[in-house]
């Protein structure tokens, strides 16, 4: 089943889920973000836009650093890192591995219970890269890191655009999401790899 939130109805959407007090910030934190992160105009062509998808991970980054702040008791021992290699922790054979935000107790290694989430993103015009990440967190999701969550966030995008996306991939694993932000930033879309596959035999 997927839901929609925006900033209108962001507090009354949290009470009706079983999302994470860490997952409701990182939706929070998406919201906050506005759109001229996530398309700028390309020299001065207001017509013309650009799209980098390092660009809305800082801004990501930021917002989310803010809701950090502002709940100390809550985030105290926990760090928010960006493109952070736990690659040795697991075993030295992984692939190379740095996915854009990490949310855990500890930068340098796997702490049991504080593995909270880990997401990689991509813009919309990279919609043809979205299996291999999709691909990868599976993997990761079975691997020894036992995040909470693992989060694809599609940059730009939506969960219907997504679909064709997921048609022949097969997911097995429960605790991976699939995030949408659209291009005006007014709305945040999510679901659950599985429910997003499971709705294409509808």
């Amino acid at each position: 089943m997927s839901r929609t939130i925006t900033k209108e109805n962001y507090r009354e959407a949290m009470k009706e889920n079983s999302l994470s007090c860490y997952m409701q910030d990182f939706m929070e934190a998406l919201l906050n973000v506005e759109s001229r992160y996530i398309a700028y105009p390309k020299g001065d062509d207001e017509n013309e836009k650009k799209q980098c998808e390092r660009v809305f991970a800082y801004e990501l980054y930021h917002q989310y650093r803010d809701i950090m702040q502002k709940a100390p008791e809550r985030y105290s021992g926990i760090y928010l890192n960006g493109d952070i290699s736990k690659a040795d922790a697991i075993y030295d054979d992984i692939f190379k591995f740095c996915p854009d935000l990490v949310l855990h107790g500890h930068p340098g290694k796997i702490e049991d219970g504080k593995q909270y989430f880990l997401c990689e993103m991509k813009t919309w015009i990279n919609r043809w890269k979205y299996k291999e990440d999709l691909e990868k967190l599976t993997q990761l999701s079975h691997s020894k890191l036992g995040f909470q969550d693992y989060i694809f966030l599609a940059i730009g995008d939506s969960l219907q655009d997504m679909k064709d996306c997921v048609k022949d991939f097969t997911p097995y694993c429960c605790n991976i999401w699939c995030v949408c932000i659209s291009k005006d930033a007014d709305k945040v879309e999510y679901a659950r790899l599985f429910e997003l596959k499971q709705s294409l035999a509808k």
